[in-house]
């Protein structure tokens, strides 16, 4: 029964803008405290890599239930939910140091200030709450305290039992980043930002890179999911993106009204049977235009008009297109008692058009002119090693990139390739800490921080990382 496989806890994250901002890695004690597993029950290796239990639980939409108590309806109302509401605190701290060129590239000698070390205590601080809500319906949310305020995610997953293998969900949605694959996703090849178990996204999954986990969405997914399979679509609207993109999104200030979904994402999974190892193909497509600069619904202030009172700028252009595919696979397994995984990506965004791309926005140089005009591809092959079982666990992975520019029109360079390598400790299950250091080919794909004086930094070559994660 599918039922009976299905066990701990789903997982959530903190955002990550441009792919360029590290993505968070953990998950839920509340979902243990509900169904009494221990975290490797669902996750492999480390959270938030998900098992093929992992998948399971997720596709029950949080609502299973081992030994906790519930309440159960009375009087012949509907009622199924746990006796103590399930939420958890994340938190993490972290330390940075960017390292290249002193001075910048053009040779004027001017200071590139891209050397400097950044300390971050507390880094992110957020409330968890999920779980069952009824007997075929969950829930998950997420409010974030630190670096900002607000309601970040929440989901609300319903189920319907086809038979005793195959349902269907619903699932609506919104969330500050994480693009469409929020509604529902359980790869751990990059195809969602929350199951990835490097710190660096932007760098080790392709879908990162593209901007396809990064934009703010809100929709509505409809998944048919079996332990062999799922298929899922999903209509969704950009709710952030590059500067000027999305709706009334401000970065920071958590869920904003999005307008009226216009894109498509498609994601098709299959479960190879191969004896020993779990291993899996998927396909993502994401078209349609869902994405304008302002929100009709709520337009931001502009001038006064001639009897002093205020006015409001629509946009009435053209909406831009979101124009993206990718396929993946993942091999995971045991080499004796050490744990292995396998993941590869390789994904596209078409050059934008006459409407854009989200995922592939028009390039210009200082001068104004376009420089862009080239498909935006990116390709990641990355693994996971436990070198100490339970303990530690290594990583590694590469990035060969194309930034869409047209070699043509400018000397910028135009890929993006990069090398990661890192390493984690678990402390126990619950707390865990990284080190990963990344480093690119082309000087400046990690560009877009500050130093600590508010310099932006130019010509970054490495980023190393440590970081301290712990709920409960």
């Amino acid at each position: 029964m599918l039922r009976r496989k299905s066990v701990k806890f789903g997982a959530a994250t903190v955002s990550i803008i441009a792919g360029m901002i590290a993505t968070p890695s953990y998950a839920l004690p509340s979902f243990a405290k509900q169904t009494n597993k221990a975290c490797s029950a669902c996750h492999f290796q480390n959270y938030p890599m998900l098992t093929d239990y992992g998948r399971a639980f997720k596709a029950s939409g949080f609502t299973e239930i081992y030994d906790e108590k519930t309440r159960e309806g009375t009087d012949g109302a509907a009622l199924s939910i746990p006796i103590v509401l399930n939420a958890a605190w994340f938190g993490s701290m972290r330390i940075d140091r960017y390292s290249g060129n002193s001075t910048l590239s053009d040779g004027s000698g001017n200071p590139s200030y891209a050397n400097f070390t950044t300390i971050t205590l507390p880094e992110e601080a957020s409330l968890f709450i999920g779980g069952r809500v009824g007997s075929h319906v969950g829930f998950h949310s997420e409010t974030k305290l630190r670096p900002s305020a607000g309601l970040s995610a929440l989901k609300l997953p319903f189920w319907f039992p086809l038979n005793d293998s195959t349902r269907v969900l619903l699932v609506p949605f919104a969330a500050d980043t994480h693009g469409p694959s929020y509604g529902f996703e359980t790869l751990n090849t990059g195809a969602s930002d929350i199951h990835l178990t490097f710190e660096n996204a932007g760098q080790t999954s392709a879908q990162a890179y593209l901007g396809a986990t990064n934009t703010g969405a809100t929709g509505l997914a409809a998944v048919l999911w079996n332990p062999k399979y799922y298929l899922g679509y999903t209509r969704w609207a950009a709710t952030a993106g590059p500067a000027g993109i999305g709706s009334n999104y401000a970065p920071g200030t958590g869920i904003q009204a999005g307008k009226t979904p216009g894109s498509n994402y498609f994601r098709g999974v299959y479960f190879l049977p191969t004896r020993g190892w779990d291993t899996a193909i998927g396909v993502q497509v994401i078209s349609g235009r869902g994405a304008s600069p302002f929100d009709s619904t709520n337009p931001p202030p502009g001038p006064l008009d001639a009897g002093g009172n205020p006015t409001f700028l629509y946009y009435s252009g053209p909406e831009i297109d979101t124009k993206y595919w990718s396929i993946d696979a993942q091999v995971q397994g045991a080499i004796g008692s050490h744990l292995l995984g396998v993941y590869f990506t390789h994904g596209e965004a078409a050059a934008s058009g006459s409407n854009g791309n989200l995922f592939n926005p028009v390039t210009t140089d200082s001068t104004g002119n376009i420089i862009s005009g080239k498909k935006k591809t990116a390709t990641t092959l990355t693994t996971s090693f436990g070198l100490v079982p339970g303990k530690v666990n290594v990583t590694a992975g590469i990035m060969i990139a194309n930034n869409g520019l047209d070699s043509s029109k400018t000397t910028m360079p135009t890929s993006d390739n990069a090398f990661t390598f890192g390493v984690l400790y678990l402390f126990t299950q619950n707390v865990k800490f990284l080190f990963e250091t990344t480093r690119v080919q082309n000087p400046g794909a990690l560009d877009g921080v500050f130093d600590n004086n508010g310099h932006q930094a130019s010509g970054i070559k490495q980023k190393m990382t440590g970081k301290l994660f712990y709920d409960f």
